[in-house]
């Protein structure tokens, strides 16, 4: 159509746009309305992640203070109204880790099944997930389910990752294997990170002199 338009003379186009007129005015205006739809979409979501965010503010600050019950009603606004938003899968693993806090361990291992499960997290859930899971089990007496789910966590994570295999070789009863996990940890971290002084302390209590 334009290589067309652009060997017509003036009187040519004139004709055209005469009659075609009716169909031209059509196309503009589903152009323009097109247009305001997607600014009205972007204006919409950008609304939804600011009025998210807020939210993940409130509930972040809450857990810091330790207000479990304002925390968690956060979370819970936060999935029922922007659960399509990145701050919904955050929400999910706020409100798992109150679950484990508060013993519902059902309900937190459902919870972090779901964030493990699913395709479009924030980088590092899947790991942080993986991470709070494999401590559940571990609290609670299954270390074999914690170790396989270890085996799938991001490096960027070796240090805690290397302490909750100690922590579940020592459950199991097989100290030399929770002095290396531990041993590892310990070389994960910066030479003056004070956590290394805790790691040293489990390590000794497996009977292993650091």
């Amino acid at each position: 159509m334009l290589p067309i338009l652009l060997l017509m003379t003036g009187p040519e186009l004139t004709e055209f746009f005469h009659r075609h007129r009716t169909l031209l005015i059509i196309g503009v205006l589903f152009f323009l309305f097109v247009g305001l739809a997607v600014l009205g979409y972007n204006k919409y979501q950008q609304h939804q992640m600011q009025q998210a965010a807020l939210l993940y503010s409130e509930l972040v600050n809450a857990t810091v203070h330790k207000n479990n019950s304002v925390a968690r009603a956060s979370a819970e606004s936060i999935i029922n109204t922007y659960n399509h938003t990145p701050y919904g899968t955050l929400a999910h693993f706020f409100l798992a880790r109150l679950d484990m806090e508060d013993k519902q361990v059902a309900v937190a291992e459902k919870a972090f099944k779901a964030i493990i499960d699913h395709h479009e997290v924030p980088l590092g859930m899947h790991s942080l997930a993986r991470l709070s899971l494999a401590r559940l089990y571990v609290d609670h007496h299954h270390p074999h389910k914690a170790l396989i789910l270890l085996t799938k966590v991001s490096k960027a994570f070796a240090a805690i990752t290397d302490e909750i295999q100690g922590d579940a070789y020592t459950a199991l009863d097989q100290p030399e294997k929770a002095e290396q996990a531990y041993k590892s940890a310990i070389t994960a971290l910066p030479v003056t990170s004070p956590y290394r002084r805790y790691l040293q302390l489990k390590e000794a209590n497996i009977g292993v002199v650091s």
